[in-house]
Order: C-alpha cells, then structure tokens, then sequence
C-alpha cells in the first residue's frame, strides 16, 4: 500500500463500528419524537425507529468481530475512494432539502455506482436513476411518506 498514516485494520473496524453504533443509537433517540403508530398502521416514526436499533446493532456487531477478530494487518488510514464516498453523503445530506429527493439521490446513487463498482458511467448512472426510482416509488405510494421536490418540481 501506499505511504501515509496507517492503522491496524481490526481497530479501524472496531472504531467504524462504535461510530455506527453511536450514530445508529443517537438516529432511533431523535425518533423518538415520531409517531410510532401500530403494526396496521405504521406512523412515521416506525421505520426511523428500526433503522436506528438495526443500525445499533449491526455497528456493535461489527466492532464486537472486529475486536474478536484481531490481526497484525495494517492499511491506509485515508483511502481516496473512501474519501469521496464520505464526502458525497455529506454533500447529499446537505443539498437533500433544496435540491430534492429525485435530484440528490439521482446524483448521489450515480456517483457510488461509478466510485465503487465496475460499472462505466452510463449503467452507473442508468443504476442510479432506477434504484432513485424504485427507492420514489417505495415512499411515495408504499409507505405514503411524501418526499422533499427541488426547485425544478420533482
């Protein structure tokens, strides 16, 4: 690998799975404020609820195997694509409200299929747009749950 700061590999799993943990616990606490509604009838604050526990737990597992697991193994504590994949969910947090939903996980979806598959950039971006579409389609009329439009209306 290249130089740069390095790390052992079980410890920087460990620390991704305690931030996720954290992160999980601290996103089901702010549902909390939600309606939860019934098992006929879930409120909006039924699914936040479950992704908050199961990312909870998912991130304890993670750093509970990690911690299990220990190796000598180093990598790179700054891998470029990695770099890129945080800095685009930031950006698609910040520009969600404004730009909408059909917009910012258009672009978001598109950029991950092309940053982290073998996908060239037409089918990453065909990828993006239909997995945009089909994420739509599951709010809008599955769970009824109205989505942020752009400026542009959608």
């Amino acid at each position: 690998m290249a130089g740069g700061p390095r790390a052992r590999m079980w410890a920087g799993d460990a620390a991704v799975g305690l931030v996720l943990a954290a992160g999980g616990l601290v996103y089901w606490w702010m549902a909390q404020s939600l309606a939860p509604g019934t098992a006929a009838a879930p409120g909006p604050g039924a699914f936040p609820r479950f992704l908050g526990l199961a990312i909870a737990v998912a991130g304890t597992g993670c750093a509970a195997r990690a911690w299990l697991a220990r190796d000598a193994e180093t990598v790179a504590w700054a891998e470029p694509r990695a770099l890129a994949s945080a800095a685009a969910l930031a950006a698609a947090c910040l520009a969600f409200e404004t730009l909408g939903f059909l917009a910012t996980f258009g672009a978001f979806l598109s950029f991950q299929f092309r940053l982290l598959s073998d996908l060239g950039t037409a089918r990453a971006l065909a990828a993006g747009a239909g997995a945009t579409g089909a994420l739509w389609l599951v709010f809008e009329y599955l769970l009824g749950v109205g989505l942020p439009a752009g400026p542009w209306g959608f």
